[in-house]
């Protein structure tokens, strides 16, 4: 859904990336000519060049949205509650950051009950296009200075 919105209503260009095995599921995800899928294609090193030419990573919690933190990339991430995988143990260390998490108020959040309520489905795609849209601002902001 968040793919739709930012190609269909931001005038940029999007570079879906993953393993070779997600490359089908990121064509299902590419639903226009903005939409690149470029799943396997790429190896750690040429991933890292693709980083730092981009102006925004959005992921999950993976390696390369720790590469774009490290090369002072804005990134917008999205944790589980689950505490091994969360935001507190697992989030890129910058300042460049915006983070969302469920929004479905659970106690002792495990991976089950995680997959059983559907949480990650709780985050509003509306919200963090915002987020993209004020991210992308303070990107213009900062290379008109």
């Amino acid at each position: 859904k968040l793919i739709k919105i930012i190609s269909n209503e931001l005038s940029i260009n999007i570079i879906l990336t993953g393993s070779e095995n997600e490359s089908e599921l990121c064509s299902k995800l590419s639903s226009n000519e903005k939409v690149i899928n470029a799943a396997g294609k790429f190896q750690l090193k040429e991933l890292a060049a693709l980083i730092s030419k981009s102006d925004l990573m959005i992921a999950n919690s993976t390696g390369p949205i720790h590469i774009a933190a490290a090369l002072n990339k804005f990134v917008i991430g999205f944790y589980p509650k689950i505490p091994s995988c969360s935001q507190t143990r697992w989030a890129p260390f910058t300042d460049k950051k915006v983070i969302f998490e469920p929004v479905i108020d659970c106690k002792e959040c495990t991976r089950k009950q995680c997959e059983e309520l559907n949480c990650m489905n709780s985050i509003d795609e509306r919200v963090v296009f915002e987020s993209v849209k004020e991210s992308l601002q303070k990107i213009l902001n900062q290379n008109i200075h």
